[in-house]
């Protein structure tokens, strides 16, 4: 008998409900709520901290000779406690320290080198030592997931890289030290034995000076603001007006503007282009401040600035965005700029967004599963205090995507929301488009009815399509893009109620099942090579579930009375066989690979597969004796899937594809992946809706 763990869930519930509500409530544990946080980033063309976390010393340190050495250093935040990997890469000689132990490191395929680390919660600190050789004088590490090999931003963990330096504390970033001579003892390996150098404190100067013709140079006007607490004088020789609260203060073409405030008030400053200036100079005799910014504890950091906007001839009274909304969640629209967000008073210092979670308001496809897996059962065991959680983490994804497209374009990846800005393939279309359908039609959110529709058009518009209109990706037609695309276009047609998005759906099917269908087993192959017209002929578990499951979403969001409905049907009853005909009598549920018993049982695959048959059974879109099967495959995943405190085991982890069988019975299993976790949730629900809460 195949099992994960020694007690299982049902030692501890009795009733589906009891298993569905101690999984929800765990889930919950793990995936909590988390703030949205703003930061100051300084932008220095020397470090990479974007794409490669690291320096290039021959960059800095230009008369360097083979043998010197300097070292880098920064802090990564944890969520938890967690094994990852630390991947190291350059052309200089490594030594890499974290928390304060030197690492061992093992060399990967690609030349790079591989350390594994435990992240504690909190505080980690990571210190590189690089020597420079005659290959050159660069370090790099960047913490990955184990396995996945992916850059933890969001999907199953989040780290930050910042630092702690006089000026920059809590900034992304990277400190750098002196360089230090071939012949010179090396330091202890600590932040106070090491000689920083880099960055610098920049000085803090009592008066600020505006000037926005080199800040903007295009425009007519632009706008500043802080928190004052004292007296403010502005001195100014073009156009200025002065708001507080939505209260225009003051307003003329040049002069002395002169308060005092007797706490901490909100400023709005419009600084207009006059005939032969444009800005202005403040002085505060008292404390300035950025309440909502962390980090902002230096008086450079406690105004920002934001324009150019209007066109020429604009007077100072022509009322632009931010004196009406008044925000920071998203640019501006700009007739002279384009998208313009919020930059501070220090040079090269933009105001940057950060989610520090690995679920909760994140942007990525499986996770957006896990949400819906979520919200299913939250709305069966009657939780209404998860609306909250639900809304509030789908309105961050409507407001603030627009940020991530902008900081991408500014730095090449964008703090946050970082999976949104390329719309040319469907992960990052389809699921998300599921929920942000789900959060409009509970919210009415003219921000989600924005980006169902951008959604809508790039699925249209950028998805590589063959000529008969299926979608495919560049060099490959993968089953899971069923699922990626059709229960999206289906809330498309039933929210909008125009027919184009079910035909597109019954011309999809179509498509997937011409390609890749496999007759002589009734089944799905996961992979069509779309140059060499041919099937990688392996039936993954998981890629069929995805495409069972998105039958039957489309079957319960067709209006019956649609004349592709009984096509949806007929494809759907005829693979329903052939995916019953692969479950494991003996073991209950479904193989990673469906058709080869030697591969092992697999939790998500197995868990679409009960939800959509759970829903067959109940709408009698198949026969109702596949009941006690869907039933006994329920009862064999909780016993062998599940554990006691509700963990989720035997889910697969993300995965590639090949024409190998051998790729997919290696793929690694992944405990509590969001690939499986909504959908264990899901299944759970569609097994009560099914038969009722009764015992097991």
């Amino acid at each position: 008998m195949v099992k994960y763990f020694e007690h299982s869930i049902k030692e501890q519930c009795s009733t589906n409900r009891e298993i569905l509500q101690k999984m929800y409530n765990h889930a919950l544990v793990e995936r909590e709520k988390k703030k949205l946080s703003y930061r100051p980033h300084t932008i220095n063309p020397y470090v990479d901290i974007v794409r490669n976390t690291g320096v290039d010393f021959a960059d800095f340190f230009e008369e360097s000779e083979e043998g010197d050495y300097a070292f880098w250093a920064c802090h990564i935040d944890g969520l938890y406690e967690k094994e990852l990997l630390l991947n190291v890469s350059g052309s200089g000689v490594k030594e890499v320290y974290f928390n304060g132990e030197l690492q061992k490191l093992k060399s990967c395929a690609n030349g790079s080198e591989d350390a594994r680390v435990i992240f504690r919660k909190g505080k980690n600190t990571l210190v590189v030592r690089v020597t420079a050789s005659k290959e050159g004088f660069s370090g790099y590490a960047n913490p990955l997931v184990p396995k996945l090999r992916m850059i933890p931003t969001g999907y199953v963990y989040y780290t930050r890289q910042y630092i702690e330096t006089e000026g920059f504390k809590g900034q992304s970033g990277v400190m750098l030290s002196r360089l230090y001579h071939k012949d010179e003892p090396v330091p202890e390996i600590t932040e106070s034995t090491i000689e920083w150098v880099f960055p610098v404190m920049p000085k803090q100067e009592h008066k600020k000076c505006f000037h926005f013709e080199e800040l903007c140079e295009k425009g007519q006007a632009a706008y500043v603001y802080t928190s004052v607490c004292g007296k403010v004088i502005i001195e100014h020789e073009s156009p200025l007006k002065v708001f507080s609260a939505g209260h225009e203060l003051y307003h003329r073409e040049s002069g002395r503007f002169e308060w005092n405030f007797t706490e901490s008030t909100p400023l709005l400053i419009k600084s207009g282009r006059g005939t032969n200036s444009w800005g202005f100079e403040v002085v505060v005799e008292g404390t300035t401040e950025l309440p909502f910014v962390e980090g902002a504890d230096y008086s450079d950091l406690q105004w920002i600035y934001v324009g150019p906007f209007g066109r020429e001839g604009d007077s100072v009274d022509y009322p632009y965005a931010p004196e009406s909304n008044l925000q920071f969640k998203e640019p501006y629209l700009s007739i002279s700029a384009g998208m313009v967000y919020w930059k501070f008073y220090r040079p090269d210092t933009y105001l940057k967004q950060y989610m520090e979670s690995s679920f909760y308001g994140q942007w990525f496809y499986a996770e957006m599963v896990g949400l819906y897996g979520l919200k299913l059962a939250a709305e069966k065991l009657e939780k209404k205090e998860f609306w909250e959680y639900f809304m509030s983490g789908m309105k961050l994804l409507c407001q603030h995507r627009n940020y991530s497209v902008y900081d991408a374009k500014l730095s090449g990846r964008p703090s946050y929301l970082s999976s949104s800005v390329n719309l040319k393939h469907l992960d990052p279309i389809g699921t998300i488009g599921i929920n942000v359908a789900e959060y409009y039609l509970m919210s009415g959110d003219a921000h989600a009815k924005y980006l169902l529709q951008l959604l809508a058009d790039s699925l249209y518009c950028n998805v590589p399509r063959f000529e008969d209109g299926t979608f495919h990706r560049v060099e490959t037609m993968w089953t899971d893009d069923m699922y990626m695309s059709l229960p999206f276009l289906a809330r498309m047609g039933a929210i909008t109620g125009e027919s184009k998005y079910f035909d597109d759906i019954v011309a999809q099917i179509k498509g997937f099942y011409k390609r890749m269908f496999m007759e002589d087993q009734g089944i799905f192959s996961h992979i069509y090579y779309v140059k060499e017209e041919c099937q990688n002929c392996i039936p993954w578990g998981r890629g069929n579930g995805w495409v069972l499951l998105a039958l039957s979403e489309v079957l319960l969001l067709m209006p019956k009375t649609y004349e592709g409905y009984e096509f949806v049907l007929e494809i759907y009853q005829k693979f329903a066989v052939g995916v019953l005909a692969c479950r494991d009598k003996e073991k209950g549920i479904w193989h990673q690979v469906l058709n080869n018993p030697e591969s092992y049982i697999e939790t998500s695959g197995s868990a679409m597969f009960i939800i959509a048959l759970a829903r067959g059974v109940k709408h009698n879109w198949i026969a109702k004796e596949v009941k006690e099967e869907v039933l006994e495959a329920w009862e064999e995943l909780t016993e062998r899937c599940i554990d006691s405190e509700g963990n989720v085991y035997g889910i697969c982890m993300g995965s590639g594809c090949s024409m190998d069988e051998a790729y997919y019975m290696n793929l690694q299993t992944i405990v509590n992946d969001d690939h499986g976790v909504g959908i264990v949730l899901e299944a759970g629900v569609a097994v009560m809706e099914m038969q009722g809460d009764e015992l097991l």
